[in-house]
């Protein structure tokens, strides 16, 4: 991240909230439509180019027993619903 915001120290965005970050790095990265960021307990933000920043909240109170991956398989799962949504709607004729 430090070639994204190299004037920002990024202890500073590791602590703010994940839908913070990703309006960060909506506002930089022009060419991208929906901007995504995990980050292990506190959760993920998600933010649609134009749009103000969501948390997404993790499942309070889930024993694990190892979640690594946890973010990716979030990823996967976001990716494959934002496909299918955007198919439905015909958004991506052509």
């Amino acid at each position: 991240m430090p070639e994204l915001f190299p004037e920002l120290d990024v202890q500073m965005l590791l602590q703010e909230p994940p839908s913070i970050t990703a309006e960060r790095i909506s506002d930089r990265c022009l060419n991208a439509q929906v901007v995504a960021v995990t980050s292990g307990r506190k959760g993920a933000g998600l933010c649609m180019r134009g749009h103000e920043g969501i948390n997404i909240q993790i499942i309070p109170d889930i024993k694990t027993a190892d979640d690594t991956g946890a973010g990716d398989a979030f990823l996967g799962g976001l990716i494959a619903g934002l496909y299918h949504w955007v198919r439905a709607c015909g958004a991506c004729e052509g």
